[in-house]
């Protein structure tokens, strides 16, 4: 009838292939472990003005069994997401960011912000990125989401030069074996043994082996030091 009134309505939406996740893993180099230390990345997703923009939204944290956690490693019961504003991220070496419903063709770019403590202590990141689904991982920091594949950077940490020290023992019937011994790093330059005020100790229960983290190129030397008074802390170089 030329009364009546016919609408149509138009529904859009994403489909699962064009909404993929972005996973952020972070490891330390093979044979290293920082199990106490709390790592910071920054996130850039791409806005609708085609610039990269600090990411502002939820995300969820897993462990190395892959569990929900909280940002204190706590296992969560469901995949609670954790939120941030600034694009910051914090995490621990086995643990993965994961951001969810990223539009497909969207870029992004993932950095770790060291503190100045770290920066004396790490050597810069190394990154890996894949966006195809395969294992095939480029060196690069960056990359855009493909329709129907989830994004995958790997931000890998290594300590810089270390230096192992151990303690042989010859047995003695007139000395015994103390609990603990202590040793010093001493940098030598120009034939010069300059004490660098490091100090670790060495005990049976290590199998008196200590290591000395975040050298700088050099040369070094080691020497057994004595407390200035036991449990002072305070030694003889």
């Amino acid at each position: 009838a030329v009364n009546d009134r016919y609408a149509v309505i138009f529904t859009n939406s994403c489909s699962a292939q064009n909404m993929r996740t972005l996973s952020i893993k972070k490891e330390m180099q093979e044979g290293q472990t920082a199990e106490n230390e709390y790592f910071t990345v920054e996130v850039k997703l791409e806005g609708s003005d085609g610039k990269l923009q600090l990411f502002s939204g939820g995300y969820a944290l897993l462990n190395e069994n892959n569990q929900y956690i909280d940002e204190a490693g706590n296992i969560q019961d469901d995949e609670d997401r954790l939120q941030t504003t600034d694009g910051k991220i914090r995490l621990k070496a086995g643990w993965t960011i994961n951001i969810y419903s990223i539009l497909s063709e969207t870029r992004f770019e993932v950095n770790e912000i060291l503190s100045d403590e770290q920066e004396l202590l790490f050597a810069n990141p190394v990154y890996q990125v894949c966006t195809d689904g395969t294992d095939r991982f480029q060196p690069e920091n960056h990359g855009e989401i493909e329709l129907g594949h989830n994004a995958e950077v790997v931000v890998t940490n290594s300590y810089k030069s270390v230096l192992t020290v151990q303690k042989d023992w010859k047995v003695s019937n007139h000395r015994p074996i103390p609990d603990t011994i202590y040793v010093g790093l001493y940098k030598i330059e120009s034939g010069e043994q300059t004490p660098t005020n490091q100090v670790i100790s060495l005990t049976s229960a290590q199998g008196w082996k200590g290591t000395f983290i975040g050298l700088e190129d050099g040369v070094y030397a080691v020497e057994e030091l004595t407390e200035v008074s036991s449990g002072s802390g305070e030694f003889q170089y």
